[in-house]
């Protein structure tokens, strides 16, 4: 009998224990506050030289999601020479504005700029380009977005994939743990099947640390059950899918269903089609080993896999999940320098540990940054095809390729238009621009010459 009041009194610690760590975490956010970098925002002005499709992949860029027709913020629609959108930031904010263009044979500029019914606008200012999420020292890209508006395709895969009774248990999944425990007991595999809720996953990526014992797995199992006590199965569920771990592009982190969408295949969460939200989805379970640009058939079979998963559920239909498995896998190239990298780790560099400081004092920062992304593509297209034709020319030693750095800067207030700091941010995170020193040689002259002229003016 002692022995079992002791031991129902250690379960009672541990409870409330566990329960006031989960409050206090709970109260100052289960994810970590961030700070987020953005850039200019985008402003749309008539003679502007875009042309329709380049105006909506300025769009593409900022989030904005592709529809028949606009009808809600962040959404555009493209026509035969005109673009409708409905701005999701800045004055027109949620009204609906229509960019009409000239024709192609006039050099496909923006002719004009109307806000219905009737009205037209000098400019149209949109919403800033996301670049990065700042954790502390973590390098991570993360967006955010609402369980409402993610799409259901998206939803069901991760359903199918990683806890189809999610919305059955109660933070743990009884039959999932006996079902892996023979499984790992009597199976031939090579690796050990795990038995993770969401809920438990988000647990572990949020509270608690990766290490591999009984006693961390006991602290997740009874952490998971007191969060569902306190939260909404709906609110966990939109928690984990903006907080999911989906691999590593470059140096950052993918953190999120939507960032992944944009890491992943270069689109919008909403445009995802059902292939390219299974083939995300099976991506969960090992992000390195499925993604779709480096391992194709390891992810292509994990994509079908879903598929026949989400079937068997009943969450999409045969004919449905055919067609996708028919799709091409897709994927994009590692796109690590898409987001001016370098101009992010600048930025860190200034604001350096003050970051935690901020940060601890009011949660989440927005850092809002003066480059303009349009130009950054433009600089980072030019610094990479200047030195593949200087390579060229002059060939390289075997195992050196030349570098450059650029730096585009506002004659009128200084402010910093594009930064690029090397051939590729994904082979090197040297920036040239900040920490390389070199002789400036005769670019220092016209500098000489220009105080030369300024003193003899005065004089």
């Amino acid at each position: 009998m002692l022995v079992g009041a002791v031991g129902a009194a250690a379960v009672v610690l541990a409870y409330r224990t566990l329960s006031r760590q989960l409050d206090a975490r709970l109260a100052a956010g289960l994810t970590a506050p961030a700070a987020t970098v953005f850039g200019a925002p985008l402003e749309v002005l008539p003679g502007l030289g875009l042309d329709r499709t380049g105006l909506a992949d300025r769009l593409d860029e900022l989030g904005y999601a592709r529809r028949d027709q606009a009808r809600q913020a962040g959404e555009y629609a493209l026509g035969p020479h005109a673009l409708t959108l409905i701005p999701g930031e800045g004055p027109q904010e949620g009204r609906l504005a229509l960019v009409r263009f000239a024709t192609a044979e006039d050099g496909g500029h923006v002719a004009a700029i109307e806000v219905p019914p009737g009205r037209r606008a000098e400019r149209l200012a949109l919403d800033a380009p996301h670049l990065s999420t700042l954790h502390g020292r973590d390098r991570r890209r993360r967006r955010t977005v609402p369980l409402a508006d993610m799409p259901d395709d998206v939803v069901r895969a991760v359903l199918a994939a990683e806890d189809h009774r999610f919305f059955g248990h109660p933070g743990i999944d009884a039959i999932r743990i006996a079902g892996a425990a023979v499984t790992n007991l009597t199976g031939n595999r090579s690796y050990l099947v795990g038995a993770s809720t969401l809920t438990q996953q988000l647990i572990k990526n949020t509270l608690l640390t990766p290490e591999q014992t009984l006693w961390r797995k006991l602290r997740e199992q009874a952490l998971a059950l007191l969060l569902e006590r306190r939260l909404t199965k709906a609110r966990i569920l939109e928690l984990y899918l903006n907080e999911v771990y989906l691999g590593h592009r470059g140096s950052f982190a993918i953190h999120g269903v939507a960032q992944g969408a944009r890491a992943l295949f270069g689109k919008d969460l909403g445009n995802l089609t059902l292939g390219e939200a299974a083939t995300m989805a099976g991506l969960i379970r090992a992000p390195q080993t499925h993604a779709p640009h480096r391992h194709p058939e390891r992810a292509r079979e994990r994509r079908n896999g879903v598929l026949q998963a989400m079937v068997d559920l009943g969450l999409v239909t045969p004919d449905r999940a055919m067609v996708a498995a028919r799709e091409p896998l897709g994927g994009v190239a590692d796109p690590a320098d898409r987001e001016a990298p370098y101009l992010v780790d600048f930025v860190r560099s200034r604001i350096g540990d003050r970051l935690d400081e901020w940060r601890d004092r009011g949660g989440a920062l927005r850092i809002e940054t003066t480059v303009d992304l349009h130009l950054q593509r433009l600089a980072e297209t030019a610094v990479r095809e200047g030195l593949d034709r200087i390579g060229g020319r002059r060939g390289a030693r075997p195992g050196t390729r030349p570098q450059a750095a650029l730096v585009a800067v506002d004659p009128r207030n200084g402010a910093i238009r594009a930064m690029v700091g090397g051939r590729s941010y994904q082979e090197s995170q040297f920036n040239r621009v900040e920490r390389a020193r070199r002789q400036p040689g005769s670019v220092v002259k016209p500098f000489v010459y220009l105080a030369a002229l300024e003193r003899a003016a005065r004089e």
